[in-house]
């Protein structure tokens, strides 16, 4: 009588040269990582299920400020929407607390919306926020302010009235705790670029910027 062959699970082996039992093993190694793993991520944000570090960005600000501008050089005036929201402690988004329409003389075509960037720091100043993320829709000028903040200058030509402005920008940036300059998409900043060519209407107000008035 021919003896079987000897099937054990143990010594069952793959094409790899492992046998099953230790595949087992290490797949149970795995789950038991990646499981720990998950729990220490949600005791950690209690309850929140997004990463570490996407996590560690949120605390960063507290205050989100979201704005645009519309410029109508025929009558020499631009609008102005800044969208205020408020994140909340273990709140995954923030809600609207406020939005502020203005209309201002305007005659720099351009630049519209680097001066709605200043004037949403000033508001975020005067209402003593400190910790505050701009978004705006343009990304080009988004990047180039964030450069020169992270790099703590004050601008490249603050001889000119545009290089003033950017200097304004800078400075006022300085003086909070935390600014964040991200970009938001055209299509998903509906909200304050209609808000911006109503304000088109309002009542006109002046701004000045170091004793230069700017786009007057």
């Amino acid at each position: 009588m021919v003896p079987l062959p000897f099937t054990s699970r143990a010594a069952s082996t793959t094409a790899s040269g492992k046998s099953s039992c230790v595949r087992g093993c290490e797949t149970a190694r795995r789950t038991t990582r990646c499981t720990r793993r998950r729990l220490a991520r949600t005791c950690a944000g209690a309850g929140d299920r997004r990463p570490l570090g996407a996590r560690q960005a949120m605390t960063n600000w507290t205050h989100t400020l979201t704005l645009d501008a519309s410029e109508d050089l025929r009558r020499s005036v631009v609008g102005i929407a800044i969208i205020i929201r408020e994140r909340h402690a273990g709140s995954r988004r923030a809600t609207i607390i406020e939005t502020i329409t203005e209309r201002h003389r305007w005659t720099d075509a351009g630049h519209a919306e680097e001066f709605a960037i200043l004037r949403a720091l000033e508001v975020a100043a005067a209402r003593g926020f400190t910790r505050i993320k701009i978004r705006c829709d343009c990304n080009s000028l988004r990047r180039g302010i964030r450069q020169e903040h992270r790099q703590r200058t004050n601008g490249s030509d603050p001889a000119t009235a545009v290089g003033i402005l950017r200097s304004a920008v800078l400075q006022t940036a300085k003086a909070l705790a935390h600014v964040e300059f991200s970009y938001i998409a055209r299509r998903k900043n509906g909200l304050a670029h209609r808000l911006a060519r109503r304000a088109r209407t309002q009542e006109p107000e002046t701004h000045s910027v170091a004793g230069t008035r700017i786009g007057a």
